[in-house]
């Protein structure tokens, strides 16, 4: 009886043995797969990085550069008392506004995917509204003082709170005086 179960326990023995060596085999072999799959290749990788950090910043200055030189304020309309900025939506303005104290909430647009990190402020204009403004590449007073926002309005769409489709509009900023 003791040869009979020490056969069956041996048998079952080497059979999870197997087993397990198989389980370790499998495991180990796709985290070596993962491993070497996330690894950048020679063809990828970057030998100065520092080279490409020149390279964005260049651009981003030399953009800058361009809309400041090339601001025609006489391009920009401004934003009416009686105007809203929908009937703007797509159109060159300029609004007298500072920043707020009491930010409302407000929709906000996905940031570009490429290029300068894009900031934004949520401003007062015509006594009492707000709008968001969003900006990259160029300086932005952070005072509380009035200033001229120059700008395209372009608008941002979604579910509201209470159902439906909620839109917004707010101003990309060419530059501010």
């Amino acid at each position: 009886m003791t040869d009979t179960l020490r056969a069956r326990f041996n048998s079952f023995y080497s059979k999870n043995t197997i087993m397990n060596l198989f389980q370790q085999f499998l495991f180990l072999s796709l985290v070596l797969f993962f491993l070497f799959s996330c690894t950048p290749t020679s063809e990828t990788k970057q030998d100065d990085p520092s080279a490409n950090t020149a390279v964005k910043t260049e651009s981003v200055t030399e953009s800058t550069e361009i809309k400041s030189d090339a601001l025609d304020k006489s391009a920009y309309s401004e934003l009416d008392q009686d105007m809203y900025m929908e009937d703007y939506q797509g159109q060159k303005i300029w609004l007298k506004g500072r920043i707020t104290q009491q930010p409302m909430q407000h929709m906000m647009k996905d940031p570009p995917p490429f290029g300068a990190p894009e900031k934004h402020q949520t401003i007062d204009f015509n006594d009492g509204e707000q709008t968001v403004v969003y900006y990259s590449g160029i300086d932005v007073p952070e005072d509380e003082q009035e200033h001229l926002y120059y700008g395209t309005v372009d608008k941002i769409s979604g579910a509201g709170k209470g159902g439906g489709t909620h839109t917004e509009y707010f101003l990309i900023l060419d530059h501010v005086d």
